[in-house]
């Protein structure tokens, strides 16, 4: 329901739970063990959110 009332970017902003959900946001990798385990550049989420 967060999604839908807060839209996507908010909701992520204000659910710990799912931001830990998020993996990829616009071609860049948000969780630091997938980015190394890839050899790919990890974002902070919270970055690309602002």
């Amino acid at each position: 329901m967060k999604l839908a009332n807060l839209g996507y970017r908010e909701a992520l902003l204000q659910d710990k739970n799912l931001l830990n959900g998020l993996n990829v946001m616009d071609g860049k990798v948000t969780i630091k063990e997938v980015a190394e385990a890839f050899n790919l550049e990890y974002v902070d989420p919270k970055a690309l959110l602002a």
